[in-house]
């Protein structure tokens, strides 16, 4: 029980940091200390772990890119949205004055 559940924090934390891989860690530990006492839902635990360990393993790939953070946009791009910004509201002036 103990080594499934340190077994899915390790592989938690490899992919998704530290602090998730603790919380899953803890959190399959409960759900196995719970399917050790409460007949029925052995099988359902096994179950959730093993796709839990299953989607982290098919997303691995995807994982990085979610998590990035957005890059702060160059000086030019900055300047190319103010005058988008400004050309926008002068046609707008405009196109309200032809009334």
């Amino acid at each position: 029980m103990i080594v499934l559940a340190l077994v899915v924090g390790g592989v938690t934390g490899w992919y998704l940091g530290v602090r998730a891989g603790a919380l899953s860690a803890i959190l399959s530990a409960i759900g196995l200390l719970i399917a050790m006492f409460v007949p029925g839902t052995a099988l359902p635990v096994y179950i959730a772990i093993g796709l839990w360990l299953a989607a982290l393993y098919v997303l691995k790939t995807k994982l990085p890119g979610l998590m990035k953070k957005k890059e702060a946009p160059k000086p030019w791009e900055r300047e190319v949205e103010r005058w988008k910004t400004r050309a926008g509201s002068a046609a707008s002036w405009i196109w309200k004055q032809r009334k």
